[in-house]
């Protein structure tokens, strides 16, 4: 890791030719593996590049890095996050909008559990309140395998 003039680089691994882990964790905890592995000929590990979702299992050192990490960062309110890992090298740490978040299992209800998880012991209200605290309003879109 590098930085320049307010801005940071990494090196190029030639790594990511075999493809790019990526792990969403919730409340410090991994939630969700897989792998983004680039099509033939590219490094570019995205679906939006062509790049194919595999199933992923982490060793127990990385699971347990992953942990600490996202366990440091919940302790500092970031509740939700997505970890690139390249060569189980994180490359990268999205917390403002991770995706490609898929269930290991067929699960109709997964993403409803990831948002009652969020929500678990917040104090969530919408409408118009005397409290004077400010409203707040959610909203989600569920999307079925079709």
């Amino acid at each position: 890791l590098c930085c320049l003039n307010k801005f940071f680089y990494i090196t190029f691994l030639k790594e990511i030719f075999s493809g790019e882990a990526r792990v969403f964790t919730l409340k410090g905890k991994p939630l969700a593996w897989c792998l983004k592995k680039p099509k033939p000929g590219s490094f570019l590990a995205n679906t939006h590049s062509g790049a194919a979702i595999k199933p992923f299992e982490p060793g127990k050192q990385l699971s347990k890095t992953i942990t600490q990490i996202a366990g440091d960062l919940y302790t500092k309110g970031i509740t939700f996050a997505g970890f690139d890992l390249i060569q189980e090298k994180i490359s990268e740490i999205n917390i403002t909008s991770p995706r490609l978040l898929t269930p290991k299992e067929d699960d109709s209800t997964y993403f409803q559990k990831i948002v009652a998880s969020l929500f678990n012991g917040l104090n969530i209200f919408s409408g118009a309140n005397n409290s004077g605290d400010e409203t707040v309003y959610f909203s989600f879109t569920f999307y079925e395998k079709t």
